[in-house]
């Protein structure tokens, strides 16, 4: 049978994030490159990946197949209710394009699709760190006998694999990468330093420690003009719980609440300095997004950042996981506005000669 694709792409997204845009640009530079795809797309979605996909000509087919969930009855209940219509679509879909590739960026439905995946070939394109949770490990040794090749973003994500039982001969780091703008707008003046934290209101991404590196910060230069802008959105619950730290800290003025940015360059092209105090980053892609609109980035000693930043070049790496340390690189930031600019002139040269969009979407060809 002749296949209408030549890549079946299995793709969860509920609702965009980088993931989600990672995995957009590899289809969109496969499609360039002239690999016909069919995008699968989680029937439980709020639209937006969707609507990406039907802006630049991506087919597309929605199909509620679910995972269960022990702590989640109802999800659960739904998508037992909707699987028997799913796998029968997904195996007309595989029917239909016997020899096609399946890229994926998730283990669930190679998982649960396993008995229709033999002599396939399977590329997963993994994303986040696995071996800390002792069931998501079990899943992914689970599906590795049936995968080809699991696509690293980062080396960190790679030894994370690793960990998990994944051979090291079926792994390949591939960088996450970006369109680099080619033309930066000049930044506004103002009177005052802009530190910026980028990305959802949750713990993991390390706002608090952040206040707690403001309050350091005020007490020691207590008259130097900065400002602290928020940039991105939150549960209310968290979000009302940040704004009380602040007002606890004494920062609450320093901080600009800003919300969702729907572009890089409304995010960035303002901002002085990046700070991103995550607990984890697999890759990275803040550091990556803020040097290429020649912003450093000041980021704790670990995970993903430890390949993306190096300090005096592009930013600055402290000591996980402490206030004190953030805040005297804010200082030095703060302190020498000639060098930090320098620093995301430098950064925006590293963005493009090592995470272009281009060198990602290379390294997943060159697998199809």
């Amino acid at each position: 049978m002749q296949n209408k694709y030549q890549v079946l792409a299995f793709i969860s997204a509920s609702y965009v994030s980088g993931a989600e845009r990672v995995s957009f640009d590899v289809l969109k530079g496969l499609r360039n490159k002239g690999v016909s795809i069919l995008t699968v797309t989680n029937g439980w979605n709020n639209g937006e990946f969707s609507s990406m996909l039907q802006k630049e000509g991506l087919d597309e087919q929605s199909v509620k197949l679910g995972w269960y969930y022990l702590t989640k009855p109802m999800w659960t209940l739904d998508s037992l209710l909707n699987a028997p219509k799913a796998f029968r679509t997904y195996i007309r879909i595989l029917r239909d394009n016997p020899k096609a590739t399946i890229y994926t960026s998730g283990f669930q439905q190679v998982y649960l699709l396993r008995p229709w995946l033999k002599n396939r070939k399977i590329i997963v394109h993994i994303h986040d760190s696995f071996s800390g949770n002792k069931k998501q490990a079990w899943f992914v040794r689970k599906i590795e006998s049936f995968v080809f090749k699991f696509v690293a973003i980062s080396s960190f994500i790679k030894e994370d694999l690793i960990k998990c039982g994944v051979p090291e001969s079926k792994i390949t780091v591939v960088y996450n990468g970006i369109d680099v703008p080619e033309i930066l707008s000049p930044k506004k003046d103002t009177p005052f330093f802009r530190f910026g934290i980028v990305g959802q209101l949750i713990p993991r991404k390390g706002h608090s420690v952040l206040f707690e590196a403001l309050s350091i910060l005020k007490s020691k230069l207590p008259t130097a003009p900065f400002q602290l802008s928020i940039i991105g959105k939150g549960s209310e619950d968290y979000s009302r719980y940040l704004r009380k730290q602040a007002e606890g800290l004494g920062v609450d003025q320093l901080i600009s609440w800003e919300g969702y940015k729907p572009t890089k360059e409304a995010i960035y092209q303002n901002l002085d300095t990046v700070v991103a105090p995550s607990s984890v980053e697999p890759f990275g892609l803040i550091t990556v997004e803020a040097n290429s609109y020649q912003v450093p980035v000041i980021a704790f000693n670990h995970s993903g950042f430890k390949e993306t930043i190096e300090t005096g070049r592009n930013g600055w790496l402290v000591e996980p996981f402490t206030a004190q340390e953030l805040a005297d690189a804010m200082i030095r930031a703060l302190s020498n506005k000639a060098q930090s600019k320098l620093m995301g002139e430098k950064g925006r040269a590293m963005v493009q000669s090592r995470f272009s969009i281009q060198q990602m979407i290379d390294g997943v060809y060159t697998l199809i």
